[in-house]
């Protein structure tokens, strides 16, 4: 589990990084709502990127299977979020 761990933890920097510098941004006003709510739900799955490299780190395999299994459904979440808040176009990576 160390190399989870350890991937989990470059993961959540890399998206930090990557969200720091979205929420610099203004988005139009027609889809400002959308777009912020876009930057919870990335929050949100930055939020379980942490506790899954922390539960890997302290060995804790049940709880790397909880972790694992809400950070691969973030990929669904985002475009739920898109679709909900309306938004045409959401691109995923990764």
């Amino acid at each position: 589990m160390p190399a989870l761990a350890e991937v989990a933890h470059r993961r959540a920097a890399i998206e930090r990084r990557a969200l720091n510098e979205l929420e610099k941004l203004t988005p139009p006003a027609d889809v400002a709502a959308g777009y912020r709510k876009l930057i919870a739900s990335d929050r949100l799955a930055l939020r379980e990127i942490v506790k899954l490299g922390a539960r890997a780190q302290a060995g804790d395999a049940a709880g790397v299977r909880l972790a694992k299994a809400k950070v691969e459904g973030g990929g669904l979440r985002l475009l739920l979020t898109a679709n909900r808040a309306r938004l045409k176009y959401c691109a995923a990576v990764g």
